[in-house]
């Protein structure tokens, strides 16, 4: 009988990302061993670009997103999956379908739970009911389920919440190397800075235009990359620009000079890595989660929420005080290509799937 590994995902963002492209690679990889992969998105998946290219070459299933949780219809689309196919690892990503995707199971099936958000606070945002759930998921709905979190933080959260220590592990996330071109500080840059603004409070918006008034005498462009809304919020900023996302990091990252890091919460940042990758210099909170990339030469750490180190630190880049040079921006380019490349995100998880009995 084939040997199917299920691939269940509560993602369906516009653009496919670090995210799909490891998924597509690890599935690659798999198939080489005799493993099939079969994925399943949330219905608002469907239109996407990125996942009708899927469907050309995967069976891709679509489950519901509303209270996906405690809806039966999510629990039978599963259950059809198991019953259809010989699945011998289910691996659940973003929390959503977890207690689904474990309850559903086999008893001869391996179940992981990928944990990519910052728990807690998804935890703390929670009413009363979902906070019930969130502790029935971590307690009791995950008795034979190995946790794989990309950051020991949100690990220890989920283990703060019931879940068993022995079972959960640390596994950084990954970046596509090959679609990064390494950028070179130019004077003619659209933008000095770059900044994530998808949530304004966690993302650390706020604390950047704290810090703009505090650079009066410097003229200066950051582009803030981030939904609609954004874009009339900052109508009729001089200095803060808003950016549309684009598929392409490479593209973008190729008009900044420095990349704002400056988030309260995070998982394992995507957008951080590639930064990094890409030799921009980085001005970096010093959140637990990110503490990562202190060691990198390209990147300078400050204290999470403080405006006013943030603008001085800018201050350095605006003057080309501080200047990594390429030794350091190749030292930082081999650091992430050794550690938290997809080639090594891959070999990472593959381990955890089958050990040293790779058959």
């Amino acid at each position: 009988m084939k040997k199917n590994i299920l691939q269940v995902c509560g993602y369906a963002a516009p653009y496919p990302g670090n995210f799909i492209a490891s998924l597509v690679a690890l599935a690659d990889e798999n198939e080489k061993y005799g493993y099939k992969t079969i994925f399943a998105f949330p219905e608002s998946a469907r239109e996407r670009e990125w996942c009708q290219k899927l469907e050309k070459n995967y069976v891709v299933y679509y489950l519901p997103l509303e209270r996906a949780r405690i809806r039966w219809s999510t629990y039978r689309i599963l259950k059809q999956i198991y019953k259809k196919y010989n699945i011998v690892i289910a691996h659940s990503h973003f929390e959503l379908y977890d207690m689904p995707v474990n309850l559903m199971s086999s008893k001869s099936t391996k179940v992981f739970w990928h944990l990519h958000d910052a728990l807690d606070l998804l935890y703390s945002k929670s009413n009363k009911l979902y906070k019930v759930l969130w502790k029935i998921q971590y307690k009791y709905a995950s008795k034979k389920a190995i946790l794989l979190s990309v950051s020991e933080k949100g690990k220890r959260y989920a283990i703060k919440l019931g879940f068993n220590s022995r079972n959960a592990f640390f596994v950084p996330n990954a970046i596509d190397t090959q679609r990064i071109d390494s950028v070179k500080v130019e004077k003619s840059k659209q933008y000095d800075f770059l900044i994530y603004g998808w949530d304004y409070y966690r993302k650390g918006v706020d604390i950047l235009e704290n810090a703009v008034p505090l650079l009066d005498n410097y003229n200066f462009k950051c582009g803030v990359v981030a939904g609609k809304d954004m874009e009339e919020k900052l109508r009729n900023e001089k200095k803060l620009i808003y950016q549309k996302p684009v598929d392409n990091v490479a593209e973008l990252y190729k008009s900044v000079n420095c990349f704002l890091h400056i988030s309260r919460q995070e998982g394992l940042s995507y957008a951080l890595l590639e930064a990094i990758y890409a030799g921009m210099k980085v001005i970096c909170s010093d959140i637990e989660q990110n503490m990562f990339a202190a060691e990198f030469p390209t990147v300078t750490m400050i204290p999470v929420g403080n405006s006013e180190i943030l603008a001085k630190k800018m201050k350095e880049v605006i003057d080309e005080t501080w200047c990594p040079n390429e030794e350091q921006i190749n030292i930082s380019k081999n650091m992430i290509r050794d550690k938290y490349s997809i080639d090594s995100w891959v070999k990472s998880v593959q381990n955890y799937y089958f050990g040293n009995n790779m058959k």
